[in-house]
């Protein structure tokens, strides 16, 4: 069956993840090709979280959509975009998560509903349960981190028989247990935010909100047969600075202060990532970015 063809008949998805815009560009593209036809504060309420795009389901009737794609149950689709984050567009993303999805921030009493995961401290006591547990034969091992470095067979040993201490989530160290948190993410995000995973083109966050780079949307239009309306885009792009003005002033702060190291936040998370992209991409960035 021809491409075009299949484009027709199957889903044509826009991956992206909880705060990328998936649902803003996916509107973007249906509003400058004429094919939703509301108005614009239609598809946001307060409750929804200012800014929040994701009504736009209900007007859409087109084979376009925006999926958290390993999540979705489509059998047969098309990923036409995979968006993107990486160092400030990342922080955006975690800044529009926070607001429009959780609309809630994370603090020492509910992190558990944003971190899927435990703050574990490897090389505490890792020494002596590796001394007191090894082979006489097995290598020296001097940090869990280097236990990928050990044969397979000693790896899937230490693996059924080693739980490694829990750092209790307190006051005290939740910053710092953020930042150690975000730090991953930042460098997860760093090394694969030019790599596609489903082989579809790749459209970064700062594409949109920092260059107002909209080739690729055409270019996904062109793909449908669609007709790219100019006016209609920059009517709609207004609109989506208008409603997210807030989260690029706080970005814009951010930047700021990154770049003049000073850390005027108070709230747990802000100062965490404050930290941590400073670390990331320098003091200098907030002058480029």
């Amino acid at each position: 069956m021809p491409s075009s063809l299949l484009r027709v008949s199957m889903k044509n998805i826009i991956d992206y993840r909880n705060g990328a815009g998936g649902n803003t560009i996916l509107a973007h593209i249906l509003f400058a090709c004429n094919k939703v036809d509301t108005p614009l504060d239609t598809l946001t309420s307060p409750k929804d979280g200012h800014g929040n795009v994701h009504r736009i389901y209900k007007y859409n009737k087109t084979n376009l959509d925006a999926q958290h794609y390993n999540e979705s149950y489509f059998d047969e689709c098309n990923i036409v975009l995979e968006i993107k984050t990486h160092d400030w567009s990342e922080l955006l993303k975690t800044k529009f998560s926070y607001e429009k999805w959780h609309q809630a921030y994370p603090t020492v009493e509910n992190y558990k509903q944003f971190f899927n995961l435990k703050f574990i401290n490897f090389d505490n006591e890792w020494q002596e349960f590796y001394e007191n547990y090894k082979d006489p034969i097995w290598p020296v091992c001097e940090s869990h981190a280097d236990v990928k470095l050990l044969p397979k067979f000693i790896q899937e040993e230490i693996t059924s028989v080693y739980e490694p201490p829990v750092v209790e989530v307190t006051k005290d160290n939740f910053v710092e247990l953020l930042q150690k948190s975000y730090s991953d993410r930042l460098q997860y995000c760093r090394e694969t935010h030019n790599t596609p995973l489903y082989g579809s083109k790749i459209y970064e966050l700062g594409e949109y909100y920092f260059d107002q780079n909209f080739d690729k949307l055409k270019e996904v239009a062109e793909l449908l047969g669609w007709s790219w309306d100019k006016t209609q885009s920059d009517t709609f792009y207004s609109w989506v600075l208008k409603m997210n003005k807030s989260y690029l002033i706080c970005l814009d702060q951010m930047k700021e202060q990154c770049y003049n190291n000073t850390n005027k936040f108070r709230l747990d998370w802000e100062i965490a990532y404050l930290n941590t992209i400073r670390e990331h991409i320098g003091e200098d960035s907030g002058k480029t970015i």
